[in-house]
């Protein structure tokens, strides 16, 4: 049998060991074991009889002596194919060991289980005898389970595998086998040495997949460190060609030559995108590209073919988005996508290998085969095919990238190449043009009326016309003096008027410097007379292809009588606008249109809109009413809007408008006229508005007024004919009962006599109070309402108590303006009709109080808790002759007389409920004083009295 590192490393060991077979024949032997048999030159051959039943296992363990008369215990472990592991233990520890002691003998005993490499053992029926732990992580077994197990049933895949034949071998020709073998279920390299022996086979081995896998790369850069250094020397020889030569023909095939020797294609064309072709971006179908040089093949076989179209499998390449590579084009799902072929027309070159690079321009140039180039997409692209599959590898798409980057270089340089020639012709054709095109400029600005000038870039002069010279006085350049610029600054600032040369300074430096248009007005001194006139100064930048300025060019207007005419009409529109203000009536002016242009203040205040305001400039809205019907006036309808669409003339229409941002109601008369040119047309419109507010309203107060006199006419002279038809009446009665002696019935008819004179007197005398009360005694002065108001009450107290009730005073009223006099009557109405009809109807109590109006009036409150008064009457009761019931006593003038005190001192006076339980509701009655009373009573109150022990 031949040896194995393995195998001399176990027989070699100093550690006392005994490999057996199932017969307790010894298989293997260390070293060890035979110093302690004392057979250390030869194999141990027999063994004790206790030792060999221990190793067949049928025996325990024993004791054995040494030759050097140690003590040692044999102890027996159990492998696989019933062989045991036989290990030696001193029984002293202090008994010499052959080889130094139990430390040794310990560490021959894990020779195998600590060496490095994985190892197992087979038995010659292939059944694992041992595995170390090692071998645990390669195998992805437990070493523990794999023990007694056949190793072809256990890996199955390496039936038929080198590992198979190898082992195989090895056992049948006892030659130990070295091998390097893949074993794909594991996905790893091995490095495997099996060494038969007399009891089957030791296998060591160990992973050496990253070493395989770096061998395999090493081989793969090395190939592509060869495919590079082709692609360079190819490179270098095209870039020779390409150096040598301009003509875009021949570089393009030069690039599609090398490019089919490169990248191994059969076929490699160039399809360039023409500048009359549609755009890359448009739909699908539309031709992207022309053929213009083929590797490869003839043209011929492309002459019967349409031309490339943008199909879904084109249209990334033309649209530059990146490379395509494709191991079998026709398995694409992009190919044969474009109707109407669906793929490769018939007689196409056969292509299952498909290379696809697009070629830019150096500023994405599209190229044209007369050497032009445009900005607006890609140059074209390179296209590589084989008939075979997989055929294009990443070496190849590099080099198709180097080849296009050369390609895009070389066309442009082609291309600059011959520009640089027809830039040379155009500019010899732009500098003669200049130079005819700078004559006509001198031709044109001399014949201007205006003041020309041209500057440099940085601003400075280097051209003025003659009529800048003559206007100005300035030196000319070849007069003395005639520098147009000096070191201390601009020439043309010293005929500025000084007022103006700092704002114009600024400005022009500011255009220079931002490069914008440049205007000013400004005032240049005449020459001829020293008169400062105004001039308009414009001047504009003209720039060079590059966008820089290359030029400035100016104009100086004379605008002096155009300034002159612009403060007359400013004159005239000051006098304009103060005439219409100052005018009672408001004015609008429309134009065409109908957008008003012009008002003035009267009609500011008419409609409520202050100066600043445009928002009522549309008709519609505007808000007004035709006062017969009510109906509101439509944005056709206004006068201004019939005047200027027809020409009529209106003349006090009456219209009610609502002014903007609220308040009352107004009334106006609109006058309405149109303005026509010389041609008749018309061109505005003017309309005059009169407010008759106030009129109407005294119109109104006049209307009621006289029904007001009517209705008292009416009823004075029924009220008065009424006593006298008694006294009449009763006159006679008493005449006739006096003459027949009935003196009873005569002093009855005297009494119903002097009743009824007496109601004529009481009447007589309410109706002069109601005619007082519209005038005043005196001058209005402050009056204090509770002092006031606490006198009346005084005097009625006795009358209200009698009535069954109280009249109580609020302390403090406040101060109105006032004539105490007629106010003073008005109040005792007041407290006198309160407790007639409140303590009279069943009322307890009255109360007076003041309370703060909204807009700082006041209100005055005379409240009891009587029956009150009906609504339907509530409006009734201030009339004149107005009483709820003809039974109850008084003429119905009191509070007639208590409205017509309050209409007089600008306050109104009304009656609501108190809000008392139904049949006691109480009645609540209220003086309301306007802001503008309280306000002066305020300011005119008398100091407060002195002390009286002043």
């Amino acid at each position: 049998m031949t040896a194995s590192p393995l195998l001399d490393a176990f027989r070699d060991s100093p550690a006392p060991l005994l490999v057996t077979g199932p017969d307790g024949r010894v298989l293997l032997e260390s070293r060890g074991l035979r110093e302690i048999l004392g057979s250390a030159n030869e194999p141990a051959g027999a063994i004790p009889d206790a030792l060999a039943r221990l190793a067949a296992g049928t025996g325990a363990p024993v004791q054995v002596q040494a030759a050097s008369g140690a003590e040692y215990h044999a102890t027996a472990h159990p492998l696989a194919g019933d062989q045991r592991l036989v290990t030696f233990e001193p029984v002293d520890a202090r008994a010499p060991s052959p080889t130094g002691g139990p430390e040794a003998a310990r560490a021959s005993h894990d020779a195998l289980a600590a060496t490095s490499d994985a190892f197992f053992a087979l038995d010659r029926e292939w059944r694992f005898t041992y595995v170390n732990e090692q071998a645990a992580p390669l195998l992805d077994r437990v070493p523990a389970e794999l023990i007694g197990t056949n190793v072809w049933e256990e890996f199955p895949e390496a039936v038929g595998s080198p590992f198979d034949h190898a082992y195989r071998r090895a056992i049948q020709t006892g030659e130990p086998a070295a091998f390097d073998a893949y074993y794909e279920p594991l996905g790893r390299h091995f490095d495997v040495q099996a060494t038969p022996f007399d009891g089957g086979l030791a296998v060591r081995f160990h992973d050496v997949t990253d070493r395989v896998r770096t061998e395999e790369m090493l081989r793969e850069r090395t190939d592509e460190l060869e495919r590079q250094t082709d692609v360079l020397e190819a490179g270098l020889r095209l870039s020779t060609t390409l150096a040598a030569n301009l003509d875009p023909e021949r570089l393009v095939q030069a690039v599609v030559d090398a490019g089919r020797e490169l990248t191994g294609a059969a076929y490699a064309a160039f399809f360039y995108t023409p500048t009359g072709a549609p755009s890359p971006t448009e739909p699908p179908g539309d031709t992207p590209g022309l053929l213009y040089a083929l590797s490869g093949a003839s043209r011929e076989d492309f002459a019967d073919f349409p031309t490339l179209r943008l199909t879904p499998l084109f249209r990334p390449t033309f649209e530059g988005e990146g490379v395509i590579r494709s191991g079998d084009i026709t398995a694409d799902p992009r190919y044969g996508q474009q109707p109407p072929l669906h793929g490769m027309p018939p007689g196409h070159l056969p292509v299952r290998s498909y290379l696809a690079v697009p070629v830019h321009g150096a500023s994405r140039e599209r190229f044209e085969p007369d050497d032009s180039f445009q900005t607006d997409g890609v140059v074209g692209a390179l296209l590589f095919g084989h008939p075979e599959p997989d055929t294009f590898d990443a070496a190849a798409e590099r080099a198709a990238r180097t080849l296009a980057g050369q390609a895009s270089l070389a066309l442009r340089n082609a291309r600059l190449h011959r520009a640089l020639a027809a830039e040379l012709a155009e500019r010899k054709r732009a500098e003669t043009a200049l130079r005819e095109s700078e004559a006509q400029f001198r031709e044109i600005a001399e014949s201007l009326p205006q003041l020309v000038w041209t500057t440099t870039p940085e601003g400075y002069h280097d051209y003025f016309n003659e009529r800048w010279y003559r206007y100005t006085g300035m030196p000319r350049p070849d007069e003395p003096g005639g520098e147009h610029e000096t070191p201390q600054g601009f020439r043309w600032a010293d005929y500025l008027h000084p007022d103006d040369i700092e704002v114009t300074s600024k400005r022009w430096s500011h255009c220079l410097a931002t490069g914008e248009p440049y205007e000013v007005e400004y005032r240049f001194r005449r020459a001829s007379d020293g008169e400062y006139r105004w001039f308009i100064g414009r001047a504009a930048p003209l720039l060079d292809a590059e966008g820089r300025i290359a030029k400035w060019f100016g104009t100086c207007t004379d605008i002096e009588d155009q300034k002159q005419a612009e403060a007359a009409l400013r004159a005239s529109e000051a006098t304009l606008e103060a005439v219409l203000d100052a005018l009672p009536v408001g004015v609008v002016v429309a134009d065409a249109r109908g957008r008003v242009v012009r008002d003035n203040a009267a009609n500011r205040e008419l409609w409520g809109v202050p100066p600043d305001t445009a928002s009522w400039r549309e008709y519609s809205e505007w808000e007004g009413y035709w006062p017969e019907s009510g109906e509101r006036i439509q944005a056709a309808e206004w006068a201004m809007a019939r005047t200027l669409r027809t020409g009529e003339i209106v003349r006090n229409e009456l219209c009610e408008i609502a002014p903007f941002g609220g308040g009352p109601h107004r009334f106006m008369l609109n006058n309405a006229a149109p303005v026509r040119d010389s041609d008749g047309r018309i061109t505005a419109g003017v309309i005059a508005q009169v407010d008759v507010t106030e009129r109407r309203m005294q119109e109104e107060a006049l209307r009621q007024k006289n029904a007001e006199m009517e209705r008292f006419a009416y009823t004075v002279s029924h009220d008065l004919k009424s006593p006298l038809v008694t006294v009449t009446g009763f006159l006679g009665l008493l005449k006739s009962h006096l003459a027949a002696g009935r003196t009873e019935k005569a002093v009855e008819a005297a009494d119903r006599v002097l009743g009824a004179a007496d109601r004529m007197g009481r009447l007589i005398e309410d109706l002069l109070d109601l005619s007082r009360a519209g005038h005043s005694l005196g001058d209005p002065e402050p009056v204090e309402l509770g002092e006031l108001a606490g006198r009346i009450a005084a005097d009625l107290s006795v009358q209200a108590r009698g009535a069954g009730g109280e009249l109580s005073v609020a302390p403090s009223l406040g101060t109105v303006l006032a004539d105490r006099t007629r106010l003073g009557e008005a109040i005792e109405n007041l407290l006198s009709n309160a407790v007639r009809y409140g303590l009279g109807g069943g009322g307890t109590r009255i109360e007076v109080r003041s309370e703060r109006a909204r807009g700082g009036g006041l209100r005055l409150i005379v409240e009891d808790d009587g029956p009150g008064v009906p609504p339907p009457y509530r409006e009734r009761v201030f009339g004149l002759f107005q009483r709820l019931s003809q039974k109850t006593e008084g003429t119905g003038v009191g509070l007639a007389v208590v409205a017509r005190v309050m209409e007089v001192h600008g306050g109104t006076a009304h009656v609501e409920s108190a809000g008392g339980p139904e049949g006691r509701e109480g009645a609540r009655f209220v003086l309301t004083f306007p802001r503008e009373a309280v306000a002066a009573s305020a300011q005119r109150r008398p100091p407060p009295s002195p002390p009286e022990d002043a």
